[in-house]
């Protein structure tokens, strides 16, 4: 499942078990949200980040690099865990 829309700072993901993980400023709540297919379940991520942003004061080295895309792995259900 590749997350083409992605144009929120703040990616949020969150299982059916309600855990969730968010990137960025959580401050914010402006999400866009994504489901996997039904009978799908994801077993990885990908993240590529671009150009660095932020920059150490009298340091040519970046402080964070803003991401540029995100995509997750998806199998259908079952396959994950060898049945």
């Amino acid at each position: 499942m590749f997350i083409p829309e992605l144009t929120s700072h703040e990616p949020q993901l969150r299982t059916n078990r309600n855990r969730e993980c968010i990137w960025g400023d959580h401050q914010t709540g402006v999400w866009k949200t994504f489901q996997v297919p039904e009978g799908e379940v994801i077993v990885g991520m990908i993240v590529t980040f671009g150009k660095g942003v932020g920059r150490l004061i009298g340091d040519n080295k970046y402080t964070r690099t803003k991401m540029w895309s995100l995509s997750a792995l998806t199998v259908p259900l079952g396959i994950a865990d060898g049945n």
